[in-house]
């Protein structure tokens, strides 16, 4: 893994930790019974005191791995209560990373999938080791294996047999508001064989 992989991973391991911190405070707060004196500034002052460690953790693992910009966010009940920018979008014109920079999420899309699947099969509505065909409006097959199945357990641990083709991939990139092709539709025509993508 690459040392800046590694670092980003620190990060968000470490914004979550202070979430966590975030997130049992305020659940105190709203249980205990010294939550009628706390006013207003006291639990601004609170907050604060929470996220000032985390902006200087965030900053120090940036100045360490070389990272040039990045934006966090830390989200309780629903409710954005944090959310900043760190560093350069563009170093080299000093442009600042803001809440607004647009950027590719790549991998730690990962991380929200892998949740959102355990989560699916916590509550029974899917199985790892079923055929995903089971789950698709389209058949999914491996071309040189057409007879073993692929399951959801293959696919979160990328022991499938499926290729990516990176060259297809990069043609689909796009950034605004409109969305050249659905994702549904994509993936449809990149993993059946009469696909345009394919």
């Amino acid at each position: 893994m690459k040392p800046q992989n590694k670092i980003a991973i620190q990060i968000i391991i470490n914004i979550t930790v202070i979430s966590m911190l975030f997130i049992a405070s305020a659940c105190n707060s709203k249980t205990d019974s010294i939550k009628d004196d706390l006013t207003i500034n006291s639990k601004d002052r609170l907050v604060d005191s929470l996220l000032k460690p985390l902006d200087s953790l965030i900053t120090q693992k940036m100045d360490e791995s070389g990272i040039v910009g990045l934006g966090a966010a830390i989200i309780v009940d629903k409710k954005l209560v944090w959310i900043k920018g760190f560093g350069y979008a563009d170093r080299e014109n000093k442009t600042p990373f803001t809440v607004n920079t647009i950027m590719n999420v790549a991998s730690i899309s990962k991380t929200f999938t892998g949740v959102a699947l355990m989560k699916a099969v916590e509550e029974g509505l899917v199985s790892l080791d079923e055929d995903i065909n089971t789950y698709l409006p389209f058949k999914v097959i491996n071309p040189y294996f057409p007879d073993k199945k692929i399951t959801l357990r293959h696919l979160a641990t990328h022991t499938s047999g499926l290729a990516d083709d990176y060259e297809v991939y990069d043609k689909s990139y796009h950034y605004g508001d409109e969305i050249p092709e659905d994702l549904g539709e994509f993936l449809e025509n990149y993993f059946t064989p009469k696909g345009k993508h394919y």
